[in-house]
């Protein structure tokens, strides 16, 4: 069947099984959302905004701000035409370029680094034309019509400490002493710090 849910936010809980984990967390729905849909919904899995030492940009070896997400669900999602932004207010900030997924199961390492014209140097990861701030913002991703698919806002960072989702795409967010970008975060319920 199909859920039709008015404009908001909505709390959603499903049980126990992973796409409730995920989709406990606040998720912003005005269209029609098939249940099995909710699990093809891509969370921002992991940012660092303060990187000084923690995680080198393989596409120049300098340490910058990066984010990742993640695809929890069993298929593909394409994300081509999806916006990132660090600012609510401005949603449409940048589109990921045509042909951007996240494969089943995967992530995608997003380095908010200012440096588009790093894009396709390092396969599986972009450059955002935004850099994040230490002090604290939020990070934003919303679909090709603008509809919000996930968002975070978080505090002032620690130098080389990120923030993340655990388990991976999960409710929770703990830091990260040890940032892990394209790899898998830490378990249920435990922080790496």
């Amino acid at each position: 069947g199909q859920w039709v849910l008015t404009p908001g936010i909505w709390n959603i809980s499903l049980g126990t099984s992973s796409r409730a984990l995920r989709s406990q967390s606040e998720v912003h729905l005005d269209a029609e959302v098939i249940p099995e849909d909710l699990d093809r919904l891509s969370t921002i899995n992991e940012w660092l905004a303060d990187n000084t030492a923690a995680s080198a940009d393989p596409a120049d070896g300098q340490f910058e701000d990066f984010l990742e997400l993640h695809n929890a669900s069993a298929s593909p999602v394409s994300l081509a035409g999806f916006f990132l932004s660090d600012d609510p207010l401005t949603p449409a900030q940048w589109a990921l370029p045509a042909g951007t997924s996240i494969p089943a199961g995967g992530k995608l390492v997003v380095w908010a680094d200012g440096e588009q014209e790093q894009n396709g140097v390092t396969a599986g990861q972009l450059h955002a034309p935004f850099k994040l701030s230490a002090s604290g913002e939020s990070i934003v991703l919303s679909t090709p019509d603008l509809q919000p698919v996930d968002s975070i806002t978080f505090g002032p960072q620690s130098a080389n400490v990120s923030e993340g989702r655990f388990p991976d795409g999960g409710p929770l967010v703990g830091t990260l002493s040890v940032p892990t970008p394209a790899a898998p975060g830490p378990a249920d319920g435990e922080s790496n710090v």
